[in-house]
């Protein structure tokens, strides 16, 4: 396929295995369905993001209206922030998506700081967007 642009839609939930998923994690979906099941193997975490460095879209419009704050992908404690989250930055939409998730009471897999998730080093590692210390305007 040919695009001018890539455009996610990811939803903001946590995972059962991974954590969070969001904006990085959405790359798994382009993989092969046969091919998901030897990454949740070792170092889930860190290779979501390498997935990452295939593509990268222009614009992220990640879906917070109703997540799981603990277990998920499919099932879990549901809450309903009632938000719609929109970047260009990958990391920068994870994270603050992980602030949201973690503002709940919940038991969850979730790092009590973000940019000390797994996905988010590994991200950084490979310049996948901004880090710590970067203004992140949230309005």
């Amino acid at each position: 396929y040919e695009a001018d642009k890539i455009v996610y839609l990811p939803c903001m939930k946590t995972h059962a295995f991974s954590r969070f998923t969001g904006a990085l994690k959405l790359a798994v979906g382009f993989m092969h369905p046969g091919e998901r099941r030897a990454l949740h193997a070792r170092h889930l975490e860190q290779k979501v993001a390498e997935i990452s460095l295939c593509w990268q879209p222009d614009l992220i419009i990640m879906d917070g209206r109703k997540t799981f704050v603990s277990g998920g992908p499919s099932k879990g404690q549901l809450a309903e922030p009632g938000l719609v989250l929109v970047s260009g930055d990958l990391i920068a939409i994870d994270v603050e998506a992980m602030k949201i998730l973690l503002s709940y009471e919940a038991k969850n897999k979730l790092m009590a700081n973000p940019w000390q998730s797994p996905q988010i080093i590994t991200a950084l590692k490979h310049g996948l967007g901004v880090g710590p210390g970067h203004y992140i305007a949230v309005e």
